[in-house]
């Protein structure tokens, strides 16, 4: 009871709370004929002239006052050389906060030489703030789109021609060498690993998965009635990641957002009945009640399948990565889910067979229902705006 009050603790928090991007920040990148065009998302409270540790959300008015600091801070802590010599950054624009308090800063890097035929990449941008930081960044260059990720281990991305490495200020051992682990050649995709911990981090972050299990396992049922429905909802959102991630379906991630808080409710209001209906009707109660748990859980899976695909996509996610990176990250979605089951299953059948199960059980499924009602309606308010 305690571990599923304390879970339910957790995930009641205020949305925005947890939700802004935190220590990852997100790079689009497009090269250019003589330019590096960057779209830098990160949580906005990093941005350098705010408090250290502050709890307030920094306003746009306070970020717009900092636009010269932060083109300063890029300029200095991001390196982008080209053959010819180092480029030169220019901010041309701030996009937010956002309603989840992420900044996006709109950067242009010009080059000495057109057009740019290598570019050298050092990227240090956060590590006066933050210990372990990471950078997923989508670049464009040359025709050809490339996946990588900056770490405080891993800073350098070098592409194209190598013959131009030595002008570039990165040797042909080098090239393209140390931004992605190892990964050879001009420009470099980012490993399944990268993917694999993204994937893991949309459990811990996303609570929406979490609040649909937790609700829709609490009404108990046999071991084959929890794995059914686990398995209902794994099934769902690995069909609709595989489909969005290939661009053959798409749903905005906030409308499925909206959507999964929706399908809680009901899975709360049939949990905290389920009990009393199963001990007067008897066992075909029972599997009516999972078949519509299982039901509503699939109909979950496969929005939050919209909203897993959607993070994989800004986490530089690019066709031409493949199946594994796609398999890795579905993989990382896979094992977190299963750590969270590990404790929630044995916890469930011990609120089964514990005297109070009913009111306990009541006790955790209205709360979560509330949440679930909560969240839908500020979402649903976010979109009409």
């Amino acid at each position: 009871m305690l571990t599923l009050l304390g879970t339910l603790a957790v995930l009641a928090l205020p949305e925005r709370a947890g939700a802004h991007l935190g220590s990852i920040s997100y790079s689009d990148i497009d090269v250019t004929a003589g330019s590096v065009v960057w779209r830098l998302k990160y949580a906005a409270h990093l941005t350098p002239g705010l408090p250290a540790g502050r709890s307030v959300p920094p306003a746009r008015a306070a970020l717009l006052e900092l636009q010269d600091d932060i083109e300063r801070w890029l300029g200095q802590s991001i390196e982008v050389r080209s053959a010819g010599g180092r480029c030169q950054a220019a901010v041309e624009n701030l996009i937010g906060p956002d309603a989840k308090d992420d900044l996006q800063v709109l950067a242009v890097w010009k080059c000495p030489n057109d057009p740019i035929t290598s570019l050298r990449i050092v990227f240090h941008a956060f590590e006066a703030r933050l210990g372990d930081w990471q950078n997923i960044a989508s670049v464009r260059f040359d025709g050809k789109e490339y996946s990588t990720v900056f770490t405080p281990t891993s800073t350098r991305l070098f592409l194209g021609d190598a013959s131009d490495a030595v002008e570039a200020g990165a040797t042909a051992a080098n090239a393209g060498s140390q931004a992605c682990g190892g990964a050879a050649g001009p420009g470099c995709a980012a490993g399944p690993g990268a993917f694999f911990a993204l994937g893991l981090r949309q459990i811990a972050m996303n609570h929406d998965p979490l609040l649909v299990l937790l609700v829709a396992l609490i009404a108990g049922g046999s071991l084959a009635r929890l794995f059914s429905i686990v398995a209902s909802f794994t099934l769902a959102h690995s069909l609709t990641l595989v489909l969005a991630a290939l661009g053959l379906v798409t749903v905005p991630a906030a409308v499925a957002q909206a959507a999964i808080a929706l399908t809680i409710v009901p899975l709360a209001v049939g949990s905290s009945r389920g009990f009393r209906q199963l001990l007067s009707t008897g066992r075909s109660r029972e599997e009516a009640s999972g078949r519509r748990r299982a039901a509503i859980t699939f109909a979950a899976g496969l929005l939050c399948g919209f909203v897993f695909a959607a993070a994989l996509a800004q986490g530089g996610f690019a066709r031409s990565d493949g199946a594994p990176a796609l398999l890795a990250f579905h993989a990382g979605v896979e094992v977190g889910q299963i750590a969270v089951l590990a404790i929630l299953i044995p916890a469930v059948q011990a609120l089964a067979r514990s005297e109070g199960a009913e009111r306990y059980r009541r006790a955790v499924a209205l709360p979560v229902g509330l949440v679930g009602l909560a969240l839908a309606t500020a979402r649903i308010l976010a979109l009409l705006r």
